[in-house]
């Protein structure tokens, strides 16, 4: 965690009027009339900024703080039906060989053992073994736009390096761009084979410059642009305010105030940046791949698209 959140100073007010209805933060929150509100000094990079908000919140906040502060205690909800990790389970890439840094939490280690001993596993493997084709040329492209290589993984997460990958809303392609956001980082969306979204080059870089754009919206702090990659920077932003304006990810997120498929996004990426960066540490290349782990892959459905299909 980083030394701003270590830094929160939680001081209650007594005030005689209630917490209106409309301090709900979320669907899981109710509201508590009787709850005191609570001044938050947060830290940003100009100082301290006061801001007033409902005592369920601080509490929620309190909590996520709390589990912030000791990343391996073990009273935690489970992730998508896995239990959490054990801290000897799995043995994380060095960060030195790394190029995205970022601490190890319980959330990621969750994932990091689903992908590479889990119920993951499959998925993680033939992810693997479709980006074969990609993967030098994304991360290229990535360092061309000054995003940090790893996070080419995040194409992982979003369709399993799929190409024609397409979701029940709209969004299509490795990256997973919706009609809107194709469109503002330069992708024609016509929702055929002339759709630039599916087009490896252009999505590719207008991936890098979106992660970007969202890193630069939320000074350097890349959980936060990741999160957003998925639910929006309106989504993200709400969530933020509704925390008082505490930009740290992982206490938004253990309070309750994103939605799960967020909550859940970030870490999952995370480890992919973790396995994607060795995947052979991890046993998930080929050699490691039984029959049933690649079923229906071959090098001839694995390779780049060529121009005339794009």
């Amino acid at each position: 965690m980083t030394s701003k959140i270590f830094g929160l100073l939680f001081l209650t007010l007594t005030f005689a009027t209630a917490a209106s209805a409309n301090d709900r933060v979320s669907d899981r929150v109710e509201a508590q009339p009787s709850a005191a509100p609570t001044i938050i000094a947060v830290p940003n990079t100009a100082g301290y900024g006061v801001t007033i908000v409902p005592a369920h919140v601080t509490r929620l906040l309190t909590q996520a703080y709390d589990l912030a502060r000791n990343t391996f205690v073990g009273d935690l909800h489970d992730v998508s039906g896995v239990a959490y990790a054990s801290e000897k389970t799995v043995v994380a890439t060095p960060p030195s060989q790394r190029e995205l840094d970022f601490q190890m939490t319980p959330e990621i280690k969750t994932f990091l053992t689903y992908f590479t001993a889990g119920r993951g596993r499959g998925v993680a493997i033939r992810g693997v073994f479709r980006s074969e084709a990609y993967r030098a040329d994304a991360q290229r492209i990535f360092r061309e736009e000054g995003v940090p290589a790893d996070l080419i993984w995040l194409a992982q997460v979003e369709s399993a390096w799929q190409p024609k990958a397409v979701s029940p809303v709209g969004a299509c392609g490795i990256w997973q761009f919706i009609p809107a956001t194709g469109e503002r980082f330069g992708m024609t969306c016509s929702g055929d084979d002339a759709d630039e979204r599916m087009d490896f080059e252009k999505s590719t870089r207008g991936a890098a410059k979106y992660l970007k754009w969202l890193n630069k919206r939320y000074d350097g702090n890349w959980p936060l642009a990741i999160g957003a990659y998925n639910c929006g920077e309106g989504g993200m932003d709400r969530a933020i305010a509704r925390a008082g304006g505490v930009e740290d990810f992982w206490v938004i997120s253990r309070a309750g105030l994103l939605p799960a498929e967020t909550a859940n996004y970030v870490p999952a990426v995370l480890a992919a940046t973790i396995f994607g960066s060795d995947p052979a540490r991890y046993e998930l290349d080929n050699r490691y791949a039984d029959s049933s782990e690649l079923a229906g892959l071959t090098a001839s459905n694995a390779t780049k698209p060529s121009s005339a299909t794009k």
